[in-house]
């Protein structure tokens, strides 16, 4: 395991979002359900792919898991890269709503209303 660079709490996890939506624009809607996809299979292409890259994810997962599954949250840690419980919530919802083809824009309205009240 490596040792924690990054800690990301709920306000760290909406903080990254906004960036993330403010990158794309509110009214982008996500073409597939993938995390990261590409030649590579590290380009970010869903909402839990950016977000993971602008927290310092370097890597990829070739579109394969659901968002925080265990492969996923093993990458992170060994990027050295923690999220909290409610952080893990705020990106699983993001994800969730992204999955069902709504724009970045209300995914990320939602997600504040759900997690600041």
């Amino acid at each position: 395991m490596s040792e924690v660079r990054v800690r990301i709490d709920v306000d760290e996890a909406i903080r990254i979002l906004e960036e993330v939506v403010r990158s794309k624009g509110t009214a982008y809607v996500q073409p597939t359900c993938v995390h990261f996809d590409g030649p590579n299979g590290d380009t970010p292409i869903c909402i839990a792919g950016h977000a993971m890259r602008a927290a310092g994810y370097t890597g990829g997962q070739g579109g394969v898991g659901t968002f925080m599954d265990s492969t996923t949250q093993a990458s992170l840690t060994e990027q050295g890269i923690e999220l909290t419980d409610g952080a893990l919530g705020v990106w699983h919802q993001a994800q969730s709503l992204a999955d069902s083809f709504e724009t970045w824009g209300y995914v990320l309205e939602s997600v504040k209303r759900n997690f600041r009240g």
